[in-house]
């Protein structure tokens, strides 16, 4: 189960570093190219799922809710994309701000279980929901500048996370060894007697 949590987090901190890198290495196209792709995928997705409900004669009715509802928004990033990447920096401030606060609650979780560490998740986790506030506020004079800074922010976020993953293997490779060394402990019945028992 550690082992497929563990895959799935590596996968999605790399996701986080390889959109970093071209969010801030080439931010004039990188955000409207994003946004085109996903709308194709989301608009494709939403007329599949329409085409199964004809298909297989109206018998599964959220299959053309779901249909409609992904070609609306699929239509919506397609054709109002400059509307969608000026509110995005919102969306994903929002998104990292809510996934951080997740390892804030896991570093003071560590901290409640007594190891000593705790403060090596906190800090990047803090780090990031300031960068993700900042995000949101959008204080800066270019588009160009922002989907740069939101490129760095999601570098960072994908190396936090690769660094919350080794420190949580470490942790739980050591707590392995110690079950491995120690084994299970044996306690012996002892039998009291009572003081009438003569």
């Amino acid at each position: 189960m550690f082992k497929l949590i563990k895959n799935s987090y590596m996968i999605t901190s790399l996701l986080y570093i390889a959109m970093g890198l071209v969010l801030f290495l080439y931010p004039d196209t990188s955000l409207k190219v994003v946004c085109y792709l996903f709308g194709t995928v989301v608009l494709l997705f939403g007329l599949l799922k329409i085409v199964e409900y004809f298909r297989e004669g109206y018998a599964f009715q959220p299959d053309l809710l779901i249909g409609v509802l992904f070609g609306v928004v699929g239509g919506f990033l397609l054709l109002k994309s400059e509307f969608v990447i000026s509110i995005l920096p919102v969306v994903l401030g929002v998104y990292i701000v809510l996934d951080s606060s997740m390892n804030i609650r896991q570093a003071l979780d560590l901290k409640k279980a007594g190891y000593m560490r705790w403060k090596n998740m906190l800090i990047p986790a803090v780090v990031m929901v300031i960068l993700a506030v900042i995000m949101i506020l959008n204080p800066f004079a270019t588009m160009a500048v922002t989907v740069m800074f939101i490129g760095g922010v999601f570098l960072l976020r994908g190396l936090s996370n690769l660094f919350s993953i080794a420190f949580t293997a470490s942790r739980v490779k050591k707590m392995h060894k110690f079950a491995q060394e120690n084994g299970p402990v044996d306690v012996e019945a002892v039998e009291v007697e009572g003081e009438d028992d003569r």
